[in-house]
C-alpha cells in the first residue's frame, strides 16, 4: 500500500474517531443540559463561545468542534458533577487521539493530526 493510500485511511479512520467523540459529547450535552441558556446567556452568565469566529448570531456554532463540545465552565461543573465526569472521560479518548484543540475545526485538528504537531491548548488547558 502507498504511503499516500496509508494516510488516507488513517485520516478516514481519525474522522470516525471524532465524529464519535462528537455525537458521545452532544447526547451528554443534551441528557444534563449544563449550559441552560436563556436569551443568549447560559446559567454561569458568560459566554464560553465569545468572539469566537465560528460562532453565528443566528444560527449559532457553524463547526463541528469537539473541544468545544467537551468544555465545561467550572459553575457548569459544580452544579453537573455527573455531566462534567462522563465528558472527562471523553477527555481523556479525545487527549489520546490529539483531537484537542482550541476552537479548531474538524478538518483543522485532522490536518494537524495527519501532519504529526500538537495543539498547544492541548497541552496548556487539558
Amino acid at each position: 500500500m502507498s504511503k499516500k493510500k496509508v494516510i488516507t485511511a488513517s485520516i478516514r479512520s481519525h474522522s470516525r474517531k471524532y465524529d464519535e467523540l462528537y455525537e458521545a459529547a452532544k447526547k451528554i450535552l443534551s441528557e444534563y443540559a449544563p449550559c441552560s441558556f436563556t436569551e443568549g446567556i447560559c446559567m454561569a452568565k458568560s459566554s464560553c463561545c465569545e468572539d469566537c469566529r465560528h460562532l453565528s448570531e443566528n444560527k449559532g456554532c457553524l463547526v463541528k468542534s469537539l473541544s468545544c463540545k467537551l468544555w465545561l465552565c467550572d459553575p457548569a461543573k459544580r452544579k453537573f458533577p455527573e455531566c462534567a465526569k462522563r465528558l472527562s472521560e471523553l477527555v481523556d479518548i479525545a487527549r489520546k487521539y490529539r483531537f484537542l484543540g482550541f476552537r479548531e475545526t474538524k478538518c483543522e485538528v485532522l490536518e494537524r493530526v495527519a501532519a504529526g504537531r500538537r495543539s498547544h491548548f492541548e497541552a496548556v488547558f487539558w
